[in-house]
């Protein structure tokens, strides 16, 4: 890392709450919300600074994981346990970069062996399906960018799926 960029991980922020009760199943949903600030203090811009971050990924449907920021990428149902089927068109969809603002796009994660325009733009499929993304930012000189990771884990309260 390059100690002329600076990158600060704000205190992860975890609320949550309980629904439901008697007449349907009682379920305790966790929203988490990772803020990341990353300060170039080098006299030059940095033209593409690769930034990844994961969010939990559910294999039981019991267990749903919903992204919530950022809001404007694609993702199947908004849940991961839908982006672990994606398949033929479905990928096609979902793995375009969206730019968030001047300077800074995100997308689900491509392998570092895939080519970025790989065939019918399916590079990116297994970052969706691992609920990997990376943000592709471009940081002025003395320039700071925030980048926002939000979702929320709904299961039912029965179940101990992990910290909360």
């Amino acid at each position: 890392m390059d100690p002329q960029i600076k990158v600060t991980y704000h205190p992860r922020t975890k609320k949550t709450r309980s629904q439901g009760g008697l007449l349907t199943t009682r379920t305790i949903s966790t929203a988490s919300h990772q803020k990341i600030t990353i300060k170039n203090n080098r006299s030059t811009t940095i033209p593409r600074l690769l930034v990844r971050e994961q969010i939990p990924v559910s294999r039981d449907e019991r267990l749903k994981v919903t992204l919530i920021e950022p809001a404007a990428i694609e993702f199947p149902n908004r849940s991961t346990t839908a982006a672990t089927s994606l398949k033929g068109d479905k990928i096609l969809s979902v793995l375009r970069p969206v730019k968030l603002s001047n300077g800074v796009s995100v997308r689900w994660k491509v392998n570092d062996d895939e080519d970025e325009a790989e065939a019918e733009g399916t590079a990116g499929a297994d970052g969706a399906r691992e609920g990997m993304l990376e943000w592709i930012c471009e940081i002025g000189s003395g320039q700071s960018t925030e980048l926002n990771l939000a979702w929320d884990v709904t299961a039912p309260a029965a179940l101990n799926w992990g910290p909360q």
